[in-house]
């Protein structure tokens, strides 16, 4: 072979390798691996000042929420032991039902980024986080709700938080009546969070007292939802077309609906419920414990295994 000859083949060679690069740099199923930023800790204590960025354990802030609005993607905000109140206003998120007026509701910790919010920790100890000795409490004291989650393709962290106190009366954001207002601990539309070791105990709303999950995949497992009322359905959760979420090892009692389903309420819900107990919830008017309403009929997906459901 000639020299011409070798230098078009070597040109046509590496011709095909450029074409083949970018036919996988253009395709997302084939795109090449891309290396995640490094995290990012914040730490938070009521001794604290809502200053800086949060990134000195001596120095840390006051609020969980002005620390998650400095964070970044895949950063951590770890919570020393305390009871955290400040209840704050934010826009409505997008495709919120029935916004109130003024498109503005009140929660302490609206969370919108994919980070890690985690409790149990002491400011002498930033590196273990024990709920029960150290429990971190987030209390509304009646001002709005506790806990709001919002955003599709979102998949925040949430473990080893106490949550109480929140009161859902005039934000609605229901799918299906515009005067309910649900989610009084926690309210989760579209995202799909990973939330753990948490209890959720003493909030209300008209559906969902202690937590209303509106089409979301949320992961719910080894917390507790107890003592939360609702004045309609719903009285510990209330799912609403929320197919894909996940329900494992929960303690779910003492709720209480003015409805249906004192424990949980299912509508048009296909979630997996594995290992939970439902236990001594009441209802008005169907299903003490649970209440599943156009819910495992037609779709199949969901699985109910391994529950205690008793003295409803």
């Amino acid at each position: 072979m000639n020299k011409r000859h070798s230098l078009s083949l070597a040109l046509t060679l590496g011709l095909l390798a450029l074409v083949g690069m970018l036919v996988l740099l253009g395709d997302p199923g084939h795109a090449l691996p891309t290396a995640r930023a490094q995290s990012t800790i914040r730490y938070v204590a009521p001794t604290g000042d809502d200053s800086g960025d949060c990134t000195n354990p001596a120095n840390p802030c006051r609020t969980i929420q002005y620390a998650v609005d400095q964070a970044q993607s895949w950063d951590e905000v770890r919570v020393a032991a305390g009871v955290y109140t400040s209840v704050q206003a934010r826009p409505a998120p997008t495709d919120y039902p029935n916004p109130p007026a003024g498109g503005l509701i009140t929660q302490v910790l609206y969370i919108s980024k994919t980070v890690t919010v985690r409790g149990g920790y002491t400011t002498a100890d930033w590196n273990t986080s024990d709920p029960e000795a150290n429990q971190t409490i987030l209390d509304a004291g009646g001002l709005g709700r506790v806990l709001v989650i919002a955003e599709r393709f979102k998949r925040p962290t949430v473990e080893g938080l106490r949550m109480t106190g929140g009161d859902a009366t005039g934000l609605n954001g229901h799918g299906r009546w515009v005067e309910a207002s649900v989610g009084g601990g926690v309210y989760i539309i579209y995202a799909t969070p990973i939330i753990s070791n948490t209890r959720i105990f003493s909030n209300t709303a008209n559906e969902g007292g202690g937590l209303y999950l509106h089409q979301s995949g949320t992961t719910l497992k080894g917390s507790t939802v107890c003592s939360n009322t609702a004045g309609g359905d719903g009285g510990g959760l209330y799912l609403y077309e929320s197919h894909n979420a996940v329900l494992r090892g929960n303690a779910v009692y003492s709720n209480t609906a003015g409805g249906d389903g004192g424990g949980l309420y299912l509508w048009y819900s296909e979630p997996v419920l594995t290992g939970n107990t439902i236990s001594t919830n009441s209802a008005k008017s169907r299903g003490g414990g649970l209440c599943a309403y156009y819910s495992y009929r037609y779709y199949h997906h969901g699985g109910l295994t391994g529950n205690t459901i008793s003295a409803n």
